[in-house]
């Protein structure tokens, strides 16, 4: 069978994925930091996405469920300043987002 391509705007997409997290939030309660949202929307936005895999039912269920991110006071160590865990886990993390009291380590999404 062949295959469809269907290309659609950046932001038009983006709705389709809040439409799914909003969805998401509603029937299973799942719910994924505002930062480490936007963070993701981000990489799809400078990267791009599989073509394969770009539902945004895959995409956002995965970052949901699968995707490995923590709030900062999850993971650090007694007295560690945020400064000190990002020094520890630089090497582990692809971002550090959020700000003041509300900042998540991203592992992978």
């Amino acid at each position: 069978m062949d295959k469809i391509r269907i290309e659609m705007d950046i932001e038009d997409y983006f709705d389709l994925l809040r439409d799914r997290k909003r969805q998401c939030v509603e029937d299973f309660g799942w719910s994924i930091p505002e930062c480490v949202w936007n963070y993701a929307l981000e990489v799809i936005e400078d990267c791009g996405i599989d073509p394969e895999n770009a539902s945004p039912r895959y995409v956002v269920d995965n970052i949901i469920v699968n995707g490995d991110y923590h709030h900062y006071n999850d993971i650090r160590n007694d007295g560690e300043t945020d400064e000190e865990l990002e020094e520890r886990l630089k090497d582990d993390a692809i971002a550090f987002v959020g700000e003041a009291d509300d900042k998540y380590v991203i592992f992978s999404l």
